[in-house]
């Protein structure tokens, strides 16, 4: 339902200029917000542009707007499906997925192999677990709470480390950063 509402207020306010807020040729900025019952709301920001006659719609080619992208704000998910000329509707399907990711700046290590290494960075708390190799036998879990900008990691594999990252755990991501010894 959120999506049938979300639709008809984005086709609405992009394509139909006498419904919602006028569209001017002055190159600015205009948004169109929906909040749901439950409280949580979605903007979209465009630029109100009207759209001129050579602006079509093209398949399987993006329509921007007035020519600029559209600037997405939301509070919730928001799924999409396809529907075909038919009427046929596929399956409902993740639009994005919000993921913050810290900053990582350089990893230290000591001497002797033995021993973890310190990967240095900022809002090292988005981070879920931190491993050597991609299977992540040897990794460590990131405390709920951490709030230091170093991190008692293993030993990175040549200059990779893999990450998960606490919005989406079941990712996995390469970091490759520089490996210098500990001061």
């Amino acid at each position: 339902m959120r999506m049938l509402v979300f639709c008809i207020l984005l086709v609405s306010q992009l394509t139909l200029p006498s419904i919602g807020q006028q569209l001017s040729s002055t190159g600015q900025s205009a948004t169109a917000p929906c909040t749901f019952d439950d409280g949580k709301q979605v903007t979209v920001q465009y630029n109100s542009l009207a759209a001129k006659n050579e602006e079509r719609l093209r398949r399987g080619k993006p329509w921007e707007a007035g020519g600029s992208s559209m600037i997405l704000f939301t509070q919730t998910r928001l799924r999409l499906r396809a529907v075909s000329e038919s009427g046929v509707r596929g399956d409902w399907q993740p639009l994005a997925k919000l993921v913050r990711i810290p900053s990582l700046k350089e990893v230290r290590c000591p001497d002797s192999p033995d021993k973890p290494c310190n990967l240095i960075g900022q809002n090292l708390f988005l981070i879920d677990s931190v491993a050597s190799d991609s299977q992540f036998a040897h990794n460590i879990v990131v405390p709920t709470g951490f709030a230091d900008s170093a991190l008692s990691v293993p030993r990175p594999n040549g200059t990779l480390l893999f990450i998960k990252l606490r919005d989406d755990p079941s990712a996995i991501t390469k970091a490759a950063l520089a490996v210098l010894p500990e001061p």
